[in-house]
């Protein structure tokens, strides 16, 4: 197992150099994106997690990306069992973020249902007791 680090400020060009790696290697390649390790910000309210900067370095759980890459390579086996639901964790929590909250709307962004969300929500602990008010009113 070969592995590379693509790295660059925005639009600095990784994601046209990784397509190109991914066209020429096709099945021989796999692509681990660092966005997929933000730290996990539960503990904070959704208010200061819309004040988090995203971009900054410290954002990334890349400890974490290190750990999955070197168990990779050590050939261990069921890594997405643990990857996956803090995968989901990151996207749900950019999509409230996106929606400022509203559920409904976030399980859209997601490609969801409202009760796909909710259900999720709960599995990954991520559940409030509190309902948006906006969403009450909506229904």
């Amino acid at each position: 197992m070969f592995v590379m680090g693509i790295a660059g400020g925005t639009g600095s060009g990784k994601t046209t150099f990784t397509t190109t790696l991914i066209n020429r290697f096709k099945d021989d390649i796999t692509v681990i994106h660092h966005d997929n390790y933000y730290n996990i910000l539960d503990h904070l309210t959704f208010e200061e997690r819309c004040l988090v900067n995203y971009d900054h370095p410290d954002s990334f759980d890349t400890k974490l990306m290190i750990e999955d890459i070197k168990k990779l390579k050590n050939g261990e086996m069921k890594i997405l069992d643990i990857a996956t639901p803090m995968f989901e964790r990151t996207l749900i929590n950019a999509a409230l973020q996106q929606t400022r909250g509203r559920k409904r709307h976030a399980a859209e962004l997601l490609g969801w249902g409202r009760n796909t969300l909710t259900r999720k929500l709960k599995e990954l602990g991520m559940d409030s007791a509190e309902d948006d008010v906006e969403e009450e009113i909506e229904s």
